[in-house]
């Protein structure tokens, strides 16, 4: 697979784009400049709960490097992403109890604003946090989404906790980059690079410490705001391809096949569909129960033909799954097709 490929399922909220164009245009970069040749139109960047792809994300990232000279991208725009970028989002953060609780809102918020990466809670002794995993291949997009997510959140955190946060523990996937300099001015913490994983931890301490705006029912009135500004899911979507991609196959596709048909890894294919509360299984047992229901009917195959074509060990096996599909035996099914044509 090509090194250099983005996967089309891993976009950003349109939101987001245009967050990070306006903080160009107040430093003095034309923005029709920084959107030259990525393929972004007026129309598209309109569109308020749209997405951008990640082919275009990281041209538009081509374009702001050559444009300024900035190196550390996602650091710069997570850096400078204030609560008014974010709205009501700002707002439902900043009246929380505590920094545990902000963090919950902060981390839901982001699950919506991009998709394909998966954000998990972490917790490794005295520390908690979250870590995100990637659904891309290039390492370039993956730096940028990385540290612009991170510095996001810490920086709200840092400003939530009137800049006393300490003790954090920041990790990266990637090397040691020549800026590394800018993470340490940004967090003023120890980041550490190639790791395994990217994490952002806080000793629980900072965790339990209250905050001086909370407000409950302010916190639910943003947050009622926020979920219906929120974008339609495309999890929806992308399970109706999945299916689509297996119903329309002659055969039944590996998973391997399918994740490479969309353009990411086995693991996260599963992952993907795991959110969605399916599993690769299930899907191909309907496609599975719907051509055994087609061989049988046709007459051509015999049982253990078409447990052989439908990929299952021996006609016993077959057999039970069958049963547990469609409540009758191959057999008994074969049977009652037959007595219908007479």
């Amino acid at each position: 697979m090509d090194p250099n490929h983005v996967t089309e399922e891993l976009d950003t909220a349109v939101s987001y784009v245009n967050a990070g164009l306006d903080i160009l245009v107040e430093i003095g970069v034309e923005r029709s400049l920084v959107l030259e040749n990525t393929g972004l139109t007026s129309k598209e960047l309109g569109n308020i709960d749209g997405f951008v792809s990640s082919s275009k994300i990281i041209r538009l990232v081509d374009n702001i490097e050559a444009l300024t000279g900035i190196k550390g991208t996602g650091l710069f725009f997570g850096g400078r992403l204030g609560f008014s970028h974010h709205g009501m989002l700002g707002i439902a953060a900043l009246s929380r109890a505590t920094l545990t609780e902000a963090i919950d809102t902060l981390i839901e918020y982001a699950k919506s604003r991009f998709h394909g990466v998966t954000f998990t809670h972490v917790n490794r002794g005295n520390y908690s946090g979250f870590g995100i995993e990637l659904d891309v291949i290039n390492e370039k997009f993956s730096i940028y989404i990385s540290e612009l997510i991170f510095a996001t959140v810490y920086r709200h955190l840092d400003s939530m906790s009137n800049s006393q946060l300490s003790n954090a523990i920041i990790r990266f996937r990637h090397a040691k980059p020549d800026y590394f300099q800018l993470y340490t001015n940004l967090f003023q913490q120890k980041v550490e690079f190639g790791s395994e994983c990217y994490e952002l931890l806080l000793d629980e301490d900072e965790f339990s410490k209250g905050l001086s705006y909370s407000c409950e029912e302010t916190f639910e009135s943003a947050s009622h705001i926020i979920k219906n500004q929120m974008p339609a899911s495309k999890e929806s979507t992308f399970i109706d391809r999945v299916n689509d991609l297996i119903e329309k196959s002659d055969m039944i596709p590996s998973i391997e096949s399918t994740a490479k048909t969309f353009n990411m890894s086995v693991r996260s294919l599963r992952r993907r569909l795991s959110e969605a509360g399916i599993t690769y299984t299930s899907i191909v047992n309907v496609k599975k129960c719907s051509l055994a229901e087609a061989y049988l009917a046709g007459g051509k195959f015999t049982i253990s033909e078409v447990a052989q074509r439908l990929e299952f060990s021996n006609a016993s096996s077959f057999s039970k799954a069958f049963k547990q599909w469609k409540g009758v035996s191959p057999k008994s099914f074969k049977t009652s097709l037959l007595k219908s044509k007479e």
